[in-house]
């Protein structure tokens, strides 16, 4: 698996969450920061990703397709692909209203 920028200025996107979104956000960087200190990997650095392995890794694929698994459980069918286009409506149809 490869990270890297995105191919244009364009490509890179600013979106807004609400605060209850940002406060969660907040806690599980809380949380991951404490896992990272009992497993003696140092303090979690800024630039590292939010949702990691326990040692910081870049989750793999595979792991987004148990996430979708997991929401099929509860009755749901959503993956990431589907929450990214549901939030660019949301947006669209927010500007819309202005």
């Amino acid at each position: 698996m490869r990270i890297k920028a995105a191919k244009t200025k364009r490509g890179r996107r600013t979106i807004s969450i609400p605060p209850s979104l940002a406060a969660e956000l907040r806690a599980h960087r809380k949380a991951q920061e404490e896992i990272w200190l009992r497993l003696g990997l140092g303090k979690v650095k800024d630039e590292s990703l939010v949702f990691t392995t326990w040692y910081g890794e870049p989750r793999t694929p595979h792991c987004r397709r148990d996430w979708s698994e997991t929401m099929a459980d509860f009755g749901l069918k959503v993956t990431l692909h589907s929450l990214r286009h549901s939030h660019a409506s949301a947006l669209i149809a927010a500007a819309w209203t202005l």
